[in-house]
């Protein structure tokens, strides 16, 4: 099943949002999030040792979420394995074929024998041993992987944070936030679980799940009827789950202190003192091998980014608003450098402009694949995956994301104003970030993410001082020779690679270096309007058969600039991608 999105500001405006199959939508809504002060209290007297841990769920506050979408499950390992077939990327080591001889040969080794006996006699080759061998011998020769269909509704650990933001942009999907994962956990009760106010036993994998031979165990998705209040499963227990949040202080929170009984029997004052680190981000729903009380809706812990444990997995989520996730994903490692600002605070997503295809699976043909779960066998228990589990499949796009303010640093001049500072400076304008999946044509742009730079009319002495190739001009140094240049000038991009008229503007497309990779020449002037005057969409020029853009960028006082180009997206065979029709 492919689906396709065209937008533009009239588009969102009148038809709304697309909903993705295999998601589940949440309303917007208020959200209670952070655990109560007194239930807080409690805990940190019953056991003082987690204090830090339990202070950092507080304070309890009414938070509103907009809508958005969400996995109804985890990602699960059937899911995982197409994005491992597609990519290259690493297998899970729980996908691991090592045969019992190997195995033996690695317990032996484990155990680490110096002349004749164990110095690690306690060594166990378990899930985390097999982790850390298989991240360095997965690709040796001669070693094979094979997803086990016994755990294909698993939820897929031993994933970093990383790895699953590059799972993510791969299906054009993005991980939920922190408030979003307990707006869809929560809904619009208090519960401490998605189910009510009480831990159940028989909805739950914990450290006491019922029947307890599924106790301390990673289990199917689907195997307990747990949904919230949307219909989404598995929100406390199973595995934790990443977000898209770093690991900060709740709003509103105030350090303090408390007596507690010390492990002799005296009172003791505390300092709870949770561990905030923005460089971490935040773990929501527990896990298999915690008590209830670690897992509930509140708990929250801080993660580094680049472990991957056997506890950790994750879900899903996508805006209500087409192209945005796809735009934050690919931009999110631009370098500041070249953008002139950090891409996540510095970029208006809300305005991307673009086209996207998404792909589903056959699901009918992945789950012919699946095995009974061991721990299911003798067991009158079937995993009832949601009518909403779907498994993703690769997303394309090509998106442009304008910045917030780019001219501010200019304190908003006009464009002669601008002009003229870049012919004697030779400072040009970053007005946005362009992410293509599909190659541009006539400029011989290749897929990547580039800076939009704006490069004002330059005069022939100006850009002879910048030594740019003009049009008509053998290229410089092209015979080999240095170039001598009198009262050069810097310019803040590298021009170099290709032929420049004089006084006509471009949008310049730079690489993560600041080397312009392509000058595509403005159709007509740039604007500096009335916002509401200034374009901001993509239309299909049938006489060009070019994509024409029209690309609005803020200024200050409900002004805006507006720039106009076209672009000549073609698919891997040549094929036209300017039309909505050729991405279906």
């Amino acid at each position: 099943m492919i689906s396709t999105l065209l937008l533009s500001l009239t588009f969102t405006l009148l038809q709304g949002p697309t909903q993705r199959p295999g998601l589940v939508e949440i309303p917007s809504g208020n959200v209670t999030l952070g655990a109560a002060e007194e239930p807080t209290m409690d805990r940190i007297r019953k056991d003082p040792v987690k204090a830090s841990i339990f202070a950092g769920e507080l304070p309890r506050t009414s938070v509103a979420v907009p809508g958005f979408f969400i996995s109804p499950t985890p990602v699960t390992n059937e899911m995982y394995l197409e994005f491992v077939n597609a990519t290259g990327a690493i297998p899970p080591p729980t996908w691991a074929t090592i045969s019992t001889e190997k195995r033996n040969e690695l317990i032996h080794e484990g155990k680490g024998w110096v002349d004749g006996k164990p110095t690690n006699p306690a060594f166990i080759f378990d899930e985390t041993a097999q982790a850390e061998w298989w991240k360095e011998h997965w690709q040796d020769e001669g070693q094979e992987w094979s997803m086990p269909g016994g755990i294909a509704l698993e939820p897929v650990v031993f994933i970093s944070f990383l790895d699953a933001q590059a799972y993510c942009e791969w299906i054009g999907m993005r991980l939920p936030t922190e408030q979003e994962w307990v707006r869809a956990a929560r809904g619009d009760t208090d519960w401490d679980y998605p189910y009510g106010h009480e831990f159940s036993r028989e909805k739950s994998s914990s450290i006491s799940t019922k029947p307890g031979t599924l106790a301390f165990k990673r289990l199917p998705v689907g195997t307990f009827d747990n949904p919230s209040s949307f219909g989404v499963y598995d929100m406390v227990g199973q595995v934790h789950e990443f977000t898209d949040s770093q690991a900060r202080k709740l709003d509103g929170y105030e350090s303090f202190n408390m007596e507690v009984s010390n492990a002799s029997g005296k009172m003791e004052k505390i300092y709870p003192d949770p561990v905030w680190d923005q460089s971490r981000i935040i773990l929501k729903g527990g896990c298999f091998e915690l008590e209830d009380k670690y897992m509930r809706i509140d708990s929250r812990y801080a993660y580094e980014k680049t472990a991957a444990v056997k506890l950790v997995g994750f879900r899903v989520a996508a805006s209500k608003m087409p192209l945005m996730d796809s735009a934050y994903l690919k931009t999110r490692e631009m370098r500041s450098g070249v953008l002139g600002v950090p891409p996540a605070s510095g970029l208006d997503y809300s305005r991307t402009l673009g086209m996207e295809q998404f792909q589903n699976f056959d699901l009918a043909k992945i789950a012919a694949k699946r095995s009974q779960h061991e721990a299911l066998k003798g067991l009158d228990i079937e995993p009832k995956v949601p009518a909403t589990y779907a498994v993703f499949g690769p997303h394309r796009a090509l998106t442009l994301t304008p910045l917030k303010n780019p001219f501010e640093v200019h304190n908003w001049q006009s464009f002669a104003q601008v002009d003229k500072t870049a012919n004697k400076d030779g400072r040009f304008i970053p007005i946005g970030a362009l992410c293509t999946d599909v190659p541009l044509a006539e400029y011989d742009v290749p897929p990547g993410m580039y800076t939009m730079v704006y490069m004002p009319g330059l005069k022939k002495n100006t850009l002879e001082r910048m030594g740019a190739w003009l049009k008509g001009q053998d290229k410089p140094g092209a015979d080999g020779e240095p170039i001598e240049i009198k009262d050069p000038l810097r310019p803040s991009v590298d021009m170099t690679h290709f032929e420049i008229v004089p006084d006509r503007r471009y949008i310049l497309l730079t690489d993560d270096n600041g080397v312009a990779v392509a000058a595509i020449p403005l159709i007509g002037a740039p604007v500096l309007k009335q916002d509401k005057q200034v374009g901001h969409g993509l239309s299909y020029d049938p006489k060009t058969k070019k994509l024409q853009v029209d690309f609005r960028v803020a200024a200050n006082r409900g002004k805006a600039y507006g720039f106009t180009f076209a672009l000549s997206p073609v698919d891997a065979e040549g094929k036209s991608m300017a039309q909505l029709a050729n991405w279906e």
